[in-house]
C-alpha cells in the first residue's frame, strides 16, 4: 500500500509525499503530489525521482513554488520548483556542503531555517564536512568522554550535534536564490535542536520574521539520564541574530514545540510537570510576548497532547490526543481552556488550518485503511462539514477482507479498575457452524505508555492476522495512553503487576463474550513492552499455545547498563540498580526462566541500541537451554521496528507461520488470501503442511512416467518400421 507521509496546504492547493515501494525492484522512495482545494479529483504527480526520495514539501507565503527534501543528488538538499512545474522545473536551492535534516518557510518568504549536523566548534558548515572528510578512515576506534554513545539506531560522533540556521533568500517566480551564507542561530550551543528523533514541529518563525524559538536538549554529563528539553528564543533584527534566550526556565522538565499565534502576540508549547518522566501529561502552555507571563492553559484536562496548531484568528488551538482507544482533534479555547471534541474517530494527525479560512486538513485513518487527507470546516466551536479529499489505497483495499473491531470494556480488579479493548472477527467467520474453534492472537502493545489506538499500522497491523483466519484481541492494561495520566501512571514499578493482571483478566473476558474462539489455541504476541510481557508470561502462566517476542527484555538489572536512555529504567524502576535493586529485580523475567515451557519466537534486530540484540540472543539461549521449542529470527540491518519492506514480508510470514503451527491452523486459502505462499511451518501445521507437497510428487512421478512410455512407444514404433 501506498503511504501520504506529509503535506502542506496552502490557500488553494495541498502538496503531499506519498512512499511507495517497488516490488520487483525492491526500491522505496517518496514523490510529491498535489490537488486544489475546489477540485481535489484533478490530482497530478508533481515529482518522479530517478533516485532517491523527496519529503517534507512546503509551499512558498504566496504559495507559487513549493519547496522540499529530496536526496535526489545524494545527500539530503533543499530543492523547489512552481507549483503549475514539473520535472523539469525542479531546482536545487543550494548545494550546502552537508546533509539537510529540517526546514521552514518563513512567513514572510525573506529567509528559510534549516537544521543540520554539525560540529559545534566550527564557525562555518565547510568546516563540518572538512572534518568529516580530512578524517582518517585507517582508523576505526571513536573515543567517548561521557553518555550517551549511540542514539536508537546510531551510534553519535563526539563533538557533533544538531543545529539550526538562517539562510536570507531571494525569491523570483519559479525558484529561490541564498543570500550570503547561512547563520548559525544556536551561537555554538552545545545542544541539540531539533532533539535527536524531533522534526521541524520543534522550531517555529514568528509572522513578522523577527524571532525564532526552538525546543533545544542540551548536551552535558546528564543527558542520558535526563528529559529535560527546553525553549529558547532569538530575536532577528537587520538579519542579526541574537543570543539565545532560555524561555521555559521555571521548570527543568520537558518542554517542546513552541508555535507563534497568527497575530503574533503568544507562544504556545508543551510541558511536562515531573523531570525525570519522558510518559508525563503534556499540557499547554501560552506565553505572552509582550507581558512576558506564562501560564497553563487547560489544566485539569486529564489528557497527554500530541501537537498544538492555532486556528488564524488566534483564538483557539487545535489539539490532538490519545483518549478512549482513539486519537482525536480537540478545540481548546484560550481564553477560558474550555476544550471542546472536534472530531472522535479513528487516529487524527498533522492539523493544518487552510491560509485564511475555516477550513482544516489533516490526515485521518482507522483500523480498517491507511492515512488520506481529509478536510472539515469549523464554524465557531462546531463541526460543521467534513470531506474525504484522497482516495490514496481504495483500489488495493477492495482486494482485501477488512475487519473493522468493536470495543469492550471489563473491570480488571476489585477497585473497579475499567480496562478498554478491541476485538477482531477472523476471515470467514460467517462461514463457521463450529463454535469454539478458531484460533485466537493477544497482541501486546509496547510502551509501555502507548496504546492500541483505532489507526493503521505498517507495523503490528492486527488485519494481517485476521486475514490468516486468526481472532484478534488486543487489551490497553494499565500504562496505556488516553485513560488519564494515573492510568497511563499505573505501570510505572508494577511492569509484572497491574498490567498483567490486565492483559490476562482481559483475554479471559474476551473469550467469555465470544463462543467462536477457541481457548486451547491462544498465542500472545508482544514487543518492545509487550516482548517484556511475553517473556514474563512465559515464567507465570501455561495458558498459551505459543508466544512471540520482539526486542524485549530479557533482563530489567542488565538492561539499565545497556540502554541508550537511563531515564527510562530510572523512572520506571524507581531509582539506579545499585539503590534500588529490588525495584529492578521485582520484575525481571530472568528470575522466572526455569518455568519457561512455551513454545517461543524471538525476534531481534542488530541496530536495536533501545533494547540491544544481546536481549533476544539471551532469551533465545535460555529457551534452547531448557528445551522449550524456539526460533530465532534476526535482523542485522534493523532497528527497534522492522522498516525494510521486504523484511517486514518475512517478519510477518515467520510470525503468522509460528502461529499457524502451534494452533494447528489451516490458512483460509480461497481468494483473494492468500496473496504470497505462506511459510513453511515448522513442524506440520495442517494438512497443506504434508498434502501439497505430496500431491506435488505424485504429479511429478505421472510426468515423468508418460515422457517415458512415450519414448518407449516411439522407439518400439520405429524397430516395426
Amino acid at each position: 500500500l501506498k503511504r501520504i507521509s506529509d503535506f502542506s496546504v496552502s490557500e488553494t492547493d495541498v502538496v503531499f509525499s506519498s512512499y511507495a515501494w517497488n516490488e520487483k525492484t525492491g526500491i522505496r522512495s517518496n514523490s510529491l503530489w498535489t490537488f486544489p482545494l475546489s477540485q481535489p479529483q484533478k490530482l497530478r504527480q508533481l515529482t518522479v525521482p530517478r533516485q532517491g526520495s523527496d519529503t517534507s514539501p512546503q509551499f512558498s507565503p504566496d504559495g507559487k513554488l513549493v519547496a522540499f527534501l529530496s536526496s535526489r543528488s545524494g545527500d539530503n538538499q533543499i530543492f523547489v520548483m512552481p507549483l503549475k512545474g514539473s520535472e523539469a522545473s525542479i531546482v536545487q536551492f543550494y548545494h550546502y556542503p552537508v546533509p539537510i535534516d529540517h526546514f521552514k518557510w518563513s512567513p514572510k518568504g525573506d529567509f528559510i531555517v534549516f537544521s543540520a549536523y554539525v560540529y559545534t566548534n566550527c564557525t562555518n558548515l565547510t568546516c563540518t564536512s572538512d572534518i568529516d572528510r580530512t578524517t582518517d578512515s585507517m582508523k576505526s576506534g571513536t573515543i567517548y568522554d561521557s553518555l550517551p554513545v549511540r542514539h536508537w539506531d546510531q551510534w553519535l560522533t563526539p563533538g557533533k550535534a544538531s543545529h539550526l540556521f538562517l539562510q536570507l533568500i531571494d525569491l523570483s517566480e519559479t525558484r529561490i536564490f541564498a543570500k550570503g551564507s547561512p547563520i548559525d542561530i544556536m551561537n555554538s550551543m552545545n545542544a541539540d535542536s531539533p532533539t535527536l528523533g524531533g522534526g521541524s514541529e520543534q522550531f517555529d518563525i514568528s509572522p513578522n520574521g523577527t524571532e525564532i524559538s526552538f525546543t533545544a536538549q542540551i548536551i552535558d554529563h546528564e543527558l542520558a539520564w535526563s528529559t529535560g528539553w527546553r525553549i529558547y528564543t532569538v530575536s532577528i533584527t537587520n538579519h542579526n541574530v541574537s543570543s539565545p534566550n532560555w524561555l521555559s526556565s521555571h521548570t527543568s522538565a520537558r518542554c517542546q514545540n513552541p508555535k507563534y499565534s497568527p497575530d503574533g502576540t503568544m507562544i504556545a508549547y508543551l510541558e511536562m510537570d515531573r523531570p525525570g518522566y519522558e510518559a508525563d501529561r503534556l499540557h499547554i502552555m501560552i506565553y505572552d510576548r509582550a507581558q512576558k507571563t506564562l501560564k497553563s492553559i487547560a489544566p485539569a484536562w486529564d489528557r497527554s497532547v500530541e501537537s498544538v496548531v492555532w486556528t488564524n484568528d488566534s483564538f483557539h488551538l487545535i489539539a490532538d490526543a490519545d483518549e478512549d482507544g482513539r486519537h482525536k482533534l480537540f478545540l481548546v479555547t484560550v481564553s477560558d481552556g474550555s476544550v471542546t471534541p472536534l472530531i472522535q474517530n479513528g487516529t487524527n494527525v498533522l492539523q493544518h488550518p487552510v491560509p485564511n479560512s475555516n477550513l482544516v486538513a489533516f490526515l485521518h485513518s482507522s483500523f480498517s485503511y491507511p492515512n488520506d487527507i481529509w478536510l472539515f470546516r469549523l464554524e465557531g466551536k462546531i463541526v460543521t462539514e467534513i470531506k474525504q479529499y484522497t482516495f490514496w489505497n481504495n483500489e488495493e483495499l477492495q482486494k482485501f477482507y477488512i475487519s473493522p473491531p468493536p470495543s469492550f470494556s471489563f473491570v480488571s480488579d476489585s477497585n473497579d479498575t475499567r480496562v478498554q479493548g478491541w476485538i477482531w472477527d477472523p476471515y470467514r467467520l460467517n462461514e463457521s457452524i463450529v463454535d469454539a474453534s478458531w484460533p485466537v492472537a493477544l497482541l501486546i502493545h509496547g510502551g509501555p505508555q502507548s496504546a492500541w489506538n483505532d489507526g493503521w499500522s505498517f507495523r503490528w497491523n492486527p488485519q494481517l492476522w485476521v486475514s490468516r483466519g486468526y481472532g484478534v484481541i488486543a487489551i490497553n492494561p494499565r500504562g496505556s495512553t488516553g485513560f488519564g495520566q494515573a492510568f497511563s501512571d499505573g505501570v510505572s514499578g508494577d511492569w509484572g503487576g497491574a498490567p498483567f493482571i490486565d492483559l490476562m483478566n482481559g483475554t479471559s473476558y474476551a473469550l467469555s463474550i465470544t463462543s467462536w474462539m477457541n481457548p486451547d489455541r491462544i498465542c500472545a504476541c508482544g514487543g518492545s513492552f509487550g516482548g517484556f510481557m511475553v517473556n514474563w508470561i512465559n515464567g507465570q502462566t501455561n495458558r498459551f499455545s505459543c508466544l512471540v517476542n520482539h526486542d524485549g527484555d530479557f533482563d530489567t538489572r542488565y538492561g539499565y547498563f545497556s540502554t541508550d536512555e537511563l531515564w527510562f529504567p530510572e523512572w520506571e524502576f524507581k531509582g539506579l540498580p545499585w539503590t534500588n535493586p529490588d525495584g529492578y529485580e521485582k520484575w525481571n523475567p530472568s528470575r522466572f526462566v526455569q518455568n519457561w515451557k512455551t513454545p517461543t519466537l524471538v525476534i531481534h534486530g542488530e541496530r536495536d541500541y533501545r533494547l540491544p540484540i544481546t536481549d533476544g540472543i539471551a532469551t533465545f539461549t535460555a529457551l534452547q537451554r531448557l528445551g522449550v521449542p524456539s526460533r530465532l529470527l534476526y535482523f542485522p540491518t534493523e532497528n527497534h521496528w522492522v522498516l525494510n519492506p521486504r523484511n517486514s514480508i518475512l517478519w510477518y510470514d515467520t510470525v503468522l507461520g509460528w502461529l499457524d503451527h502451534w494452533t494447528n491452523n489451516t490458512p483460509p486459502f480461497a481468494p483473494p488470501f492468500p496473496t504470497r505462499a505462506p511459510v513453511t511451518p515448522v513442524r506440520g501445521g495442517g494438512i497443506y503442511a504434508w498434502l501439497v507437497p505430496v500431491l506435488c510428487a505424485i504429479g511429478l512421478i505421472v510426468i515423468v512416467f508418460i515422457l517415458v512410455y512415450k519414448l518407449l512407444l516411439k522407439k518400439s514404433y520405429d524397430e516395426v518400421n
